[in-house]
């Protein structure tokens, strides 16, 4: 994917969380897109955001049932 995306630019700088309006469709659809690319093949995709999130803090990720490593 190469170009220019202003629509998508101008609703990712525009948005606020905070603000109580729902999130734009581009900003969704690039969550959604972002998601299958990171986690293809995954079962589990949100254990996988868990895992993703904890190796970008540098945090281990545990791998046994019970929690440990």
């Amino acid at each position: 994917m190469h170009g220019t995306f202003p629509e998508l630019e101008d609703q990712l700088c525009g948005w606020e969380p905070n603000s109580g309006q729902r999130s734009p469709n581009r900003l969704d659809a690039l969550v959604w897109a972002l998601t299958e690319l990171i986690f293809e093949g995954s079962d589990d995709v949100g254990e996988g955001w868990y895992k993703f999130a904890a190796e970008a803090m540098g945090r281990p990720w545990p791998t046994s049932p019970g929690g440990e490593e």
